[in-house]
């Protein structure tokens, strides 16, 4: 019971999330970092939203709102391989839409080293 105790509290302890845009000072220091930082944003809100739905929901609960792998896959109902899947073609089609980024440099797995 201690260890499921302690589970729950670390998982709240991770999960305390604050909006972004209540910090727009911590965003940049001068008004072309505002800018550039707010495009930015804008940009990844656009790319996130063109996600399916499946990928969506898995990196939001990982990434934005801090589940561990095993809850999220209990949340969603699938196995932990699945959603590890979903994670990998999310993060690599996020990726991929940036507008700096080097058809070379994005791929779905590391290729293996010789």
């Amino acid at each position: 019971m201690r260890t499921v105790w302690l589970n729950k509290r670390r998982g709240a302890a991770l999960r305390q999330t604050e909006n972004i845009e209540d910090h727009p000072n911590e965003m940049s220091v001068d008004g072309i970092g505002a800018a550039d930082a707010k495009l930015t944003l804008a940009e990844v809100r656009a790319a996130f939203d063109r996600l399916p739905e499946e990928q969506r929901q898995a990196l939001f609960l990982v990434c934005v709102e801090g589940y561990t792998y095993h809850e999220t896959s209990e949340l969603l109902g699938v196995p932990v391989s699945t959603l590890v899947g979903r994670l990998v073609r999310g993060r690599a089609t996020l990726m991929a839409a940036r507008p700096d980024a080097e058809p070379d440099n994005v791929a779905l797995f590391r290729p293996k080293a010789d």
